[in-house]
């Protein structure tokens, strides 16, 4: 079963196209990611499908149910949503924020102290559960609306952008979150940081100036596309000299030191090319090579793939 189907979603506002033709389908207990950069779209999808925006063609369903605008009360004790920036009333502490919620989403009184307790101790809230919302920062009201979404246990969680405010130690926390959600419920959320989708979703769409470029799971896609990037490594003492030598080879685009050697990020047009290079002038210097493979491709080749070779109606035909 899907939780979300939309077909030939439009939205404009005024002369500007915002979505075009808009067609996708969330399964039942998946991790969505919808990624794409910043003014894709995104957000008008998302409050198009909540029935907050009236689509000006297409449809959008919920649960096989056909969304209307204005009218999300049918759908509202299965789907729980958290807007990029979540307002709470600032005089609320955080505990007050989700003892509102849990009334909201009829929570039994008796049930309520010992699950909100929970939850702010998974979202490492517990601290600040007896502050006032107007005290908090950006990143703190993200992980309070992150904690009120997950209290009800909804059938349907849409997140929007929801750790663009957090720190390194909120962000792991909080996609460790949605990640231990498969199967049990379903995420779909929005993301224009690649690594963060790639580390958690197992089905992605990928939006580009109000059109879909990419419909897919994510086996299909590692089935599919091709890696533009290499992992080298050379001696310790080396490294230093293949640098230097990289960065004469026009094919190479960036490369960065990691653990398990130099990751190297080429042109998607020219990887052969660019590996034989590599591998020549490395060699030519006579440094050792000690492990020199082409790795797996991740979402960062197949966006750039997509955007430089336009392949959004071969894309189309994985979903």
């Amino acid at each position: 079963m899907n939780c979300i189907e939309t077909k030939d979603l439009e939205k404009a506002f005024g002369r500007e196209r915002v979505l075009k033709k808009i067609s996708m389908q969330v399964a039942e207990g998946s991790i969505h990611g919808f990624l794409g950069p910043n003014g894709a779209g995104k957000t008008t999808a998302i409050k198009t499908i909540l029935g907050l925006y009236r689509p000006d063609g297409g449809y959008v369903k919920l649960f096989g149910e056909p969304v209307k605008f204005g009218n999300i009360r049918p759908h509202l004790s299965s789907i729980c949503y958290l807007p990029q920036d979540p307002v709470f009333p600032e005089q609320y502490s955080g505990i007050e924020v989700m003892e509102m919620i849990a009334a909201f989403y009829n929570i039994p009184k008796a049930e309520r102290i010992e699950q909100i307790k929970s939850i702010l101790k998974e979202f490492d809230l517990l601290k600040a559960g007896g502050k006032a919302v107007k005290t908090f920062s950006r990143g703190m009201k993200q992980r309070v609306g992150l904690a009120t979404v997950w209290l009800p246990k909804p059938k349907l969680m849409i997140l929007d952008e929801p750790v663009s405010a957090l720190d390194p130690e909120g962000r792991y926390l909080a996609l460790e979150k949605i990640k231990e959600a498969a199967g049990e419920t379903t995420v779909f959320f929005s993301s224009h940081i690649l690594s963060d989708v790639e580390r958690v979703a197992d089905n992605i769409t990928i939006l580009s100036q109000g059109s879909i470029l990419l419909h897919s799971s994510m086996a299909e896609i590692r089935n599919k596309y091709v890696s533009s990037s290499f992992i080298l490594k050379v001696p310790p003492e080396k490294v230093a000299a293949t640098e230097k030598l990289l960065a004469q080879i026009p094919e190479v685009i960036s490369f960065k030191i990691e653990q398990r050697g130099i990751s190297i990020q080429v042109d998607s047009s020219k990887v052969e090319l660019a590996g034989k290079r590599i591998l020549r002038a490395v060699l030519a210097e006579d440094i050792t090579v000690m492990r020199f493979a082409e790795q797996e491709a991740t979402l960062e080749d197949v966006f750039m793939q997509l955007i430089n070779g336009g392949e959004s109606d071969e894309a189309d035909a994985l979903a």
